[in-house]
């Protein structure tokens, strides 16, 4: 026997870790070749996100100026716009990974909010919800009305236990200004709290007197959503109080109820989303109002870049939307 032909057993063991060490290298190549490929596709969804975020800044600067475009910045680092930058670059590193799955549903949320929180679009669907008026609704009181019905739903009451309004406060404001321009003679505040004692119609009392309006021809009703608070306006008129008729006068007892709550000039003040389906309730009871919605969402201010970014204030209105939407689908 050849002795050359032995191994002794250094060498097996040397000859055992160099065939070792070529899985072992060649895996360590592999995972610092993926991690080079995810940091280039990384950097590539950073680039056009941060792209996307200078051309938007540069353009809005250019029409509004310097203090346009840091609210423009502000913008991008809220929740909901640092949420579509971080979907867009997600979409981008792994479209170039080849991770498609993951890739179409950071492309799907993007859009979603792009769509839904966008205030162009929440303002075009916001608008359908809105009653088509050809002139302000406080110039068409052109006389003394019965009551004014203050829709709840625009106050809250605050850690000290104060009442204060929340974005809905124009419901407020409208019916103090028809009352110190002697455009009603009573103020009927509706709503019941669904928890707690803080009842929407209680609100409105302490933030109308707060403003200097008489507590004596303010009045309540309860209802713990619209429909509700249209049943308690039907049976208010159907058997009205004696203190609400000292203001407002009888009418014929010989009439029927019908026909004394038509005989009534009433007034509707709820927010423009929100007096279509108002309206539409109180059809539903045999009421009759004049609607003096507010709170509109047109305005007058020109477009911007800024709008591009996606928004909660545009969320909300689309929410506001939906709602109106479901709610008109089960006659709520």
């Amino acid at each position: 026997m050849n002795h050359s032909d032995l191994n002794t057993p250094a060498q097996l063991v040397a000859t055992d870790h160099d065939t070792s060490a070529v899985p072992q290298s060649s895996s360590v190549a592999s995972s610092i070749e993926r991690r080079k490929s995810w940091t280039r596709s990384l950097l590539s969804g950073l680039l056009i996100s941060g792209g996307l975020v200078a051309f938007v800044f540069a353009w809005t600067w250019g029409i509004g100026g310097r203090a346009l475009a840091e609210r423009c910045a502000t913008d991008f680092v809220m929740p909901t716009g640092f949420l579509w930058l971080a979907m867009l670059t997600g979409a981008i590193t792994f479209w170039k990974m080849r991770r498609t799955l993951a890739a179409v549903i950071c492309a799907m949320v993007f859009v979603f909010l792009l769509t839904f929180f966008n205030s162009m679009i929440a303002g075009v669907f916001y608008r359908t919800t809105e009653l088509e008026l050809s002139e302000n609704p406080m110039l068409q009181v052109t006389e003394p009305l019965d009551a004014v019905v203050l829709l709840g739903g625009y106050a809250v009451r605050n850690q000290f236990g104060e009442a204060q309004v929340n974005a809905d406060g124009e419901r407020l404001v409208t019916v103090a200004k028809l009352w110190y321009s002697g455009k009603t003679r009573t103020i009927i505040c509706t709503g019941t709290a669904h928890m707690g004692d803080s009842h929407p119609s209680v609100l409105g009392r302490e933030l109308l007197v707060s403003l200097g309006v008489p507590d004596e021809i303010i009045f309540e009703i309860p209802g713990e959503n619209t429909s509700q608070e249209m049943q308690s306006m039907k049976t208010f008129l159907g058997d009205p109080p004696a203190t609400w008729l000292k203001h407002v006068g009888s009418t014929d007892e010989a009439a029927t109820t019908e026909s004394q709550d038509s005989s009534r000039r009433l007034g509707l003040v709820t927010s423009s989303y929100h007096i279509k389906r108002a309206l539409r309730l109180a059809e539903t009871q045999g009421i009759e109002f004049t609607p003096i919605p507010c709170g509109f969402s047109s305005s007058d201010n020109d477009w911007t870049p800024r709008q591009l970014i996606p928004n909660a204030s545009a969320g909300s209105k689309m929410a506001s939307v939906c709602k109106t939407f479901l709610a008109s689908l089960v006659g709520r």
